[in-house]
Order: C-alpha cells, then structure tokens, then sequence
C-alpha cells in the first residue's frame, strides 16, 4: 500500500518540529507520544471498564480478541442524566464566552464595511465529488470546471461568457473559464474543488482546472477564531478578465489549454 494514516503524516511533521503529539496527554512513561491506538488503550484501560481499574477489564487486545464486533456494557444513554455531568450549579452547558462575543463583533465589523469584490464559494460535481475521482477517465469526461458568475457582477467587471479570468487576492491567484449565470446570486463567484491536479496521476494533471485553495488564507487572523479553522468559503477575491491566453504564463496557458 502506497498510503499513510492522516494522523501519521500530522505526527511526523510535529516531531520533525520538535513538538509533542496531540495525543501527548493520553501517553505514560513507557510511551510519551502514543499514537491513535495506543491512547485508545490507555483511556479505555484507566477508564469505568478498563483492566487498570477493576480486575479483568477492558483492553484494545482483550476487545480484539475476545469481541471483535463490539461489546455492549449499557443499552441506551440516559441523556437527561448526563446534565448530572456538567458541574455549573444550575447544571446548564456554557455555550457563550468572551471568545465567541469577540468573534461575532469580528464578523459584523466586516459586514458593515462593505468591503469591495466578491466572495468565493465552493460547489461539487455530482460526476465526481472529489479530487481521488479525477483520475478515472469515466469520471471526468466532458468535465470542465469554471467559474460560476452572476449576469450583473460579470457586466461591472467586463467579464464574458466562456473566457479566461483571473480570480486573486492577498493570498493568491487562480485563472480559469467564466460562466455568466444566474445560479449564483450577485456579489459572489463559485468554483469545484479538488481540481488542479500536479501530483502522480496523469490523468487527474491532464484534465487542468485550478486548485481553489490557493485563495485561501494561512494567516491565523483571518481564520474562524472560534474553532481556528481556515475559511474555504466566503473568500473575498477580485475578478478580472486576462485576455487572450497567448498573453498568460506557461502554467496558466497549461491550465486553460487542458480546460
């Protein structure tokens, strides 16, 4: 097998830096930096069931073993109960903060700026939801991803049907084929994701289109602050024509010539 884990790519790249696992908090002293399993094994281990805790109790090699489809210790969740597991006095899960106030302010000071441009949103073809699809000729064929305009927003910016634009911002730039329609409300754009294949597989680079992604901020501030996850949609971006596509860079003419 030519793969890895996720979780084994995040935690080399954490070692290589020096930090701990995410996981650090579930290791011992025998291991540290236990992986997805082996924390598994500790908290089920020390947990109401676990071997640690009473005699001839739970374990990932005892589960494996001896109930590989599964053990059932209580038949339902008393969900009512667990109000019991909040430890507020008046047993009521806090769900706002200063975190999430200062958010919000974060959201309606951008909103009233009306700040020029448009907003970028994603969108999935039916044909092939993701990008591992894009290496099967089946799949794809007769695809062409574009980026979806409104009528109105196309007129302001001098942007036709079918030609060759250029969408940035501070964070990056994609070119690509516009489509004047309005399945898309005025004042945003949309384009697939999981395109612009450069990778190992020649179908999936041969197909062209842009990888959306390159729009996409990696500067912590401009994340939800709130989870701190980066923001693939609502991404203000410009949009303007490029001309003929003699006039582009070599891997913006391979893009577009593939397209």
């Amino acid at each position: 097998m030519e793969t890895v884990h996720d979780t084994d790519v995040v935690f080399d790249v954490l070692d290589r830096m020096g930090l701990p696992s995410p996981l650090a908090m579930m290791g011992d002293a025998d291991n540290p930096n236990p992986g997805p399993i082996e924390a598994a094994d500790n908290a089920m281990r020390s947990g109401k069931w676990g071997d640690k805790t009473v005699p001839g109790g739970l374990s990932v090699a005892r589960l494996r073993e001896e109930h590989p489809h599964g053990l059932r210790f209580i038949e339902r969740v008393d969900a009512e109960g667990t109000r019991d597991m909040i430890l507020f006095e008046d047993r009521m899960a806090r769900l706002w903060g200063e975190l999430q106030a200062a958010e919000f302010d974060r959201l309606r000071a951008c909103a009233s700026e009306g700040e020029a441009g448009l907003r970028l949103f994603g969108r999935r073809r039916l044909q092939s939801l993701n990008s591992w699809m894009h290496n099967s000729e089946r799949l794809t064929r007769g695809h062409s991803p574009s980026l979806q305009i409104h009528p109105d927003d196309a007129r302001a910016y001098g942007i036709a049907d079918g030609k060759a634009v250029r969408v940035f911002n501070a964070s990056g730039e994609i070119v690509t084929i516009a489509e004047v329609t309005d399945e898309v409300v005025q004042g945003s754009v949309c384009y697939p994701h999981g395109w612009g294949h450069r990778g190992g597989w020649e179908r999936a680079n041969g197909i062209g289109g842009a990888n959306v992604n390159l729009l996409a901020s990696d500067n912590p501030a401009d994340w939800e602050q709130v989870s701190g996850m980066c923001l693939l949609d609502g991404i203000p971006v410009t949009v303007e024509p490029v001309g003929e596509v003699g006039a582009l860079d070599e891997d913006q003419t391979r893009v577009l010539a593939a397209e």
